[in-house]
């Protein structure tokens, strides 16, 4: 009888401290989860931020290159341009080109419909070469609509994995 006794006293240490160790950490590593996914969410934003970013200033080196080159402020027709500042805007703006063609995700439709126009117009545009695609008004105002249209659509995938 004592030993029964003593045995069911040492059961039932044994159940209440495993009950009590789970009750401590089952939450610890839950917590532990959380606060992973957490980070990871933080992180994967502060990246979509950084490259919404870069792709604004990439495309923004691209129209203020494009406006200076066939706006009809060129070194041929404006003298006043520096030649070494206009040649080095030529330069940015063909590597800001080939950089934002990169960034535009065209590997599926969904998600991604103005990432094709966007390409298109961006292959047509030439900045160091003489012979010069000149796009219409129609042409030139869709490419900065869709790509406001694209930058805004990334800017609210941003805003949805932070909550």
């Amino acid at each position: 009888m004592i030993i029964q006794s003593i045995s069911i006293d040492i059961v039932s240490i044994v159940i209440t401290s495993i009950i009590s160790i789970a009750g401590i950490m089952v939450p610890a590593i839950i917590g532990i989860f959380q606060f992973k996914k957490e980070s990871y969410n933080k992180r994967v934003t502060e990246e979509r931020i950084r490259w919404l970013n870069k792709v604004r200033e990439d495309y923004s080196t691209i129209m203020a290159a494009y406006d200076l080159k066939h706006a009809g402020i060129n070194n041929y027709c404006q003298p006043q341009v520096d030649k070494d500042y206009y040649d080095k805007m030529m330069f940015e703006a063909t590597q800001a080109k080939y950089n934002l063609i990169s960034r535009l995700n065209t590997n599926k439709l969904e998600g991604n419909e103005y990432n094709y126009y966007l390409k298109d117009i961006l292959s047509k545009m030439e900045f160091i070469a003489t012979d010069k695609y000149i796009f219409s008004d129609e042409e030139l105002s869709l490419f900065k609509e869709y790509m406001n249209l694209m930058l805004e659509a990334e800017w609210q995938k941003s805003k949805k994995e932070t909550n």
